[in-house]
């Protein structure tokens, strides 16, 4: 099974060009070099020859939606089933599809002027949305202050990504002019315009937040004091929401692959036999399960601690 393919030179210049005008990353490019091409040219496309270009790894163009993509192909193929190389691979129909939608990003691209902003535009007329739309920007805008000499006021618009590619924000200042206090008014308008659906995870380790009430109460936070009274955060990445193949084995790559960025002395052996024992712990769990539902993840962190021992 490949877990990456390489796109062709011309491709790759395309997209680079388009992340730098759209500050959209590569990744998200291709998925929609992908879908544009898919639509325009459907199972008619020519396939692709050249692997000179950029590596696209496997679960950063998937997300969690490679059913839902080996689903469409199958669908405007007309196929029952489609095997791992035809999928993903240097010779499968997403490269291909990747390639020849480049193309026509870059004709869309000149057509509106060479605008990132138009590019965008240009896409968003060629879909066709059904029930609600939602505006740019709408939902999570958060009033942050109000500029000292004009008295303009600052709105952070969080999830209008026609002005941020991606919502990283940084809070400096000295000590004591209100660091703290100005990111818990932003957590708390978040929580409050998303209904309390956007959720955070906050380490505090002055201490200074848990006994905010005020905080906890308008924010409806949720506090764990860790190595207190047995407390941990109720988070587990290694608990799947589903025990399939298919979610076993892009949880298992995308696993390794996080491991791998962190630990330059992890080669390509070494990921691999990772991906393995991670898998092999997932469909344990998974056969597992269903005999003993209150089951925890001991067997998985064996299996992680015997694959590092074996890996040093």
């Amino acid at each position: 099974m490949a877990d990456r393919l390489y796109t062709s030179s011309e491709a790759d210049e395309v997209l680079s060009a388009l992340r730098f005008e759209t500050k959209l990353e590569k990744a998200t490019l291709a998925r929609i070099a992908f879908a544009l091409s898919l639509v325009k040219a459907g199972s008619g496309v020519a396939p692709s020859t050249s692997f000179n270009g950029g590596e696209l790894k496997r679960p950063t163009f998937f997300g969690e939606d490679e059913i839902f993509v080996r689903t469409l192909i199958a669908h405007v193929y007309n196929r029952r089933e489609l095997s791992d190389d035809e999928l993903f691979s240097n010779r499968s129909i997403i490269k291909s599809h990747i390639d020849h939608g480049a193309g026509l990003l870059a004709t869309m691209f000149q057509e509106a002027g060479r605008s990132g902003e138009g590019l965008i535009a240009r896409l968003a007329d060629e879909v066709e949305f059904t029930g609600r739309r939602e505006q740019l920007g709408a939902g999570l805008d958060i009033f942050i202050g109000r500029t000292l000499l004009q008295g303009q006021e600052l709105i952070l618009e969080l999830n209008n990504t026609a002005k941020h590619a991606n919502s990283h924000l940084a809070v400096m200042g000295k000590p004591g002019v209100g660091k703290t206090q100005f990111l818990l008014k932003i957590l708390t308008d978040i929580r409050v315009q998303s209904s309390f659906q956007t959720n955070f995870i906050y380490f505090d380790y002055k201490g200074d937040v848990v006994d905010n009430q005020r905080f906890l109460e308008l924010a409806r936070v949720q506090p764990f004091r860790l190595l207190q009274g047995g407390q941990s955060l109720p988070i587990n990445p290694f608990i799947l929401p589903a025990y399939d193949e298919q979610t076993i084995n892009v949880s298992a790559r995308e696993k390794a692959e996080s491991f791998a960025s962190i630990s330059s002395k992890l080669g390509v052996v070494q990921k691999g036999a990772l991906t393995e024992a991670i898998r092999a712990a997932f469909a344990k769990r998974a056969a597992l399960k269903c005999e003993y539902p209150e089951l925890e993840d001991e067997d998985l962190r064996q299996a992680l601690e015997f694959a590092a021992r074996n890996l040093r």
